[in-house]
Formats: C-alpha cells, sequence, structure tokens
C-alpha cells in the first residue's frame, strides 16, 4: 500500500503546516450541575412526607413485635405457673433438662431459665428484624406456638389427673 507522506512528515516535525484552529469555549457550568454528587441543599418537597409514613410504619410493626413478645413472656408465665400447679400435684417434670434443674436448684432455676429464654428470644428476634421483618414474626409465631402447646399440654396433664 502506498500512501502519501505530508512534507511536515517528511521533514520530522510533528506538526503539520495547517493553520491550527482556537478550542473551544467552554461554557461554565452551575455549581449545583459542577457537582452532580454533591448535595448542596435538600430537597424538601417530597421527603418528610415519605419519611413520615415510613416512620410510622416502622412504629407500628416495632409495636405489633413488642406485643407478639409480650405475648410469648405471658406464655412462658402461663408455663412457669402450671408447672409449678402440676409439681406440687405429684406430676413429674417431663423435660429432662428442667427436671436436672429443679432436682438440683429448685424452682428458682425454672423462673431463670425461663427469663433468660424470654431475653434470648426478644434480641434475636429484633436481631432478625433487622434482617427481615416476616422471618422475625415468623420467628416468634412459632415459638408463641410451641410454648402455648407446652401450657396447654401441662392444664391437660393437670385436668386429667
Amino acid at each position: 500500500m502506498i500512501t502519501d507522506v505530508s512534507r511536515s512528515a517528511r521533514d520530522g516535525s510533528r506538526f503539520g503546516d495547517d493553520a491550527t484552529q482556537p478550542l473551544p469555549r467552554i461554557q461554565r457550568i452551575p455549581h449545583e450541575v459542577a457537582h452532580p454528587f454533591v448535595v448542596s441543599r435538600a430537597a424538601s418537597h417530597t421527603v418528610p412526607a415519605e419519611s413520615a409514613q415510613c416512620a410510622a410504619r416502622t412504629h407500628a410493626e416495632t409495636v405489633r413485635l413488642g406485643i407478639w413478645l409480650g405475648i410469648f413472656a405471658l406464655l412462658n408465665a402461663c408455663d412457669l405457673v402450671s408447672t409449678y400447679a402440676g409439681l406440687h400435684s405429684g406430676m413429674h417434670e417431663g423435660n429432662p433438662l428442667m427436671s436436672g434443674l429443679l432436682g438440683h436448684y429448685g424452682f428458682a432455676a425454672l423462673i431463670g431459665y425461663k427469663i433468660l429464654v424470654v431475653c434470648a428470644v426478644s434480641i434475636g428476634v429484633f436481631m432478625l428484624r433487622a434482617f427481615s421483618k416476616g422471618i422475625a414474626t415468623a420467628t416468634i409465631w412459632v415459638c408463641n406456638a410451641l410454648v402455648c402447646a407446652v401450657v396447654v399440654m401441662n392444664v391437660l396433664q393437670f385436668a386429667v389427673r
């Protein structure tokens, strides 16, 4: 392939003889546009309404979760009362862990265990809520169902006896 080499290239100069053109004039960009990722002022026309709704929804969910945790604590208290009544009527503790605690430390160990369980489940559910509200809600429902089943079994065994 044969190409025509201009005179400036043959002479070794880097620039040709063509007249240079002036650079285009750069227009100054306003401050708000010059830094698109810098917040220069808050847009207040929609944020408060949306954040108020979000805050109200979050508060309502927290209250609802608190109610379910209160029910969990109440069910555990009912388990304590039904276990106490059953033990004083001559029944035996069916849970081997609780039976061992009752044998070594008395009924106070069962109360301490229940307090520990209520605190651990409450903290766990609130930590789960940060990741998934649905999983946190399902967890407290399952815990409530299990403790409710234990209370019902205690009452039925006490009633049949």
